[in-house]
């Protein structure tokens, strides 16, 4: 079976996959720069709304690439710890190392 996962950029997004038969999403803010970590408001619109797909969050504080700082790392911690609080169970994290 072929799993669908929709890239979801907004609330609308969300809902047109979910209606259209995706099997899970993967919410994003900004897309334009690669998909960042969206809101708890917009991941939290998105479950009050009826969104039942599992929801995979980007975990992503800029755009520019995926070496992060050690300051940058310890804040996307604490953006999937309120992600994961916030009835999301899945989180996604591009991350590079520098050499």
């Amino acid at each position: 079976m072929t799993i669908v996962e929709v890239c979801a950029g907004s609330i609308e997004d969300c809902l047109i996959a979910q209606k259209e038969g995706a099997h899970r999403i993967e919410l994003n803010s900004a897309l334009f720069l690669g998909g960042l970590t969206p809101s708890l408001g917009t991941l939290k619109t998105v479950i009050d709304k009826g969104v039942t797909l599992p929801i995979i969050c980007m975990v992503r504080p800029r755009g520019a690439g995926f070496c992060y700082t050690q300051e940058e790392f310890e804040s996307m911690m604490l953006d999937a710890k309120a992600i994961i609080r916030s009835r999301c169970k899945r989180t996604r994290f591009w991350i590079f190392e520098r050499r």
